[in-house]
């Protein structure tokens, strides 16, 4: 099962889109911060599931602010992160993973990608894929309970 995962597209999809387009994904994934592209993503690729959280600027959003799901086992913990303190420290984050007993925490808010997996934890920011000078998103791969995953530049 492979994952496109975004966040930070603040109003300017087309790297997004045509990263899916490329990627292909069995699942679509949004951390927040792109309440107007979301339905883009919807409109475009209907067949493809897809989880979204609101991020601080999603102004009136009635997506949930966080979310628990799974896919082929592996549980997914969702968050823009903004409401963990991301930008300070990821502690907070980390304590409502485990809290949750999952096996990935996603999040965005900082622009910054991030990918740090250990003792089979996965903790993935996959920076920004709107305005930004490095542009980027990240694939997951979940296959009998592995989970692989990677940083991808967009342009």
């Amino acid at each position: 099962m492979k994952l496109a995962v975004f966040s930070d597209s603040h109003g300017m999809p087309d790297c997004m889109l045509a990263a899916v387009e490329q990627i292909k994904p069995d699942v679509l994934v949004h951390l927040g911060d792109g309440e107007r592209d979301v339905p883009l993503l919807k409109e475009r690729f209907p067949g493809i599931p897809l989880h979204a959280v609101c991020g601080n600027c999603d102004f009136s959003s009635v997506r949930p602010e966080t979310e628990l799901f799974e896919i082929e086992g592996v549980k997914i913990f969702i968050t823009h992160g903004h409401l963990f303190d991301v930008k300070s420290t990821r502690a907070k984050l980390l304590e409502e993973a485990a809290r949750r007993d999952t096996s990935i925490a996603m999040f965005g808010h900082t622009h910054v990608s991030q990918l740090v997996q250990t003792d089979g934890f996965t903790l993935l920011n996959p920076g920004a894929c709107g305005p930004s000078a490095n542009p980027s998103c990240a694939v997951v791969t979940i296959e009998n309970g592995k989970v692989e995953a990677e940083i991808l530049k967009l342009l």
